[in-house]
């Protein structure tokens, strides 16, 4: 299979994956009657950060993945499970329905905690394989 394809195939999975781990907190969130937090997406954005910068670093040392095989996960299947696009749309929403403080609030964690994230799987991966960048 072609890396194209495999890209694709790995953009497919991690869509579906994405929207049913969405809906099922954006589910739990409207059952609890929180604020209009999109939690969905922020959990999103943070364990992809995690698992993309564990992944990214651990997977070229440790895995026998062809490099195909491997941008199929990265670029297709956590690329397409991450949603900054949705989180901007949605904080944008907040905005334009006066939400100032949910937005804010929406910002500073998508951003703070994804980077927290994609920093802590790069940590996890060099501590528990010794990969350095």
């Amino acid at each position: 299979m072609s890396k194209l394809m495999l890209i694709a195939v790995g953009g497919g999975i991690g869509a579906v994956l994405r929207y049913l781990l969405t809906d099922g907190i954006h589910r739990l969130m409207s059952v609890a009657t929180l604020p209009p937090l999109p939690a969905g997406t922020l959990v999103v954005n943070v364990l992809g950060s995690v698992v993309l910068g564990f992944l990214a670093f651990t997977l070229p040392a440790v895995s026998p993945l062809s490099p195909a095989a491997r941008m199929a996960i990265l670029v297709g299947g956590l690329g397409a499970f991450t949603t900054f696009s949705t989180y901007a749309y949605e904080t944008v929403m907040l905005l334009n329905d006066g939400e100032w403080a949910i937005a804010t609030l929406n910002f500073f964690l998508n951003n703070g905690l994804a980077l927290a994230a994609a920093w802590g799987g790069y940590r996890l991966a060099e501590r528990m394989y010794g990969v350095v960048a």
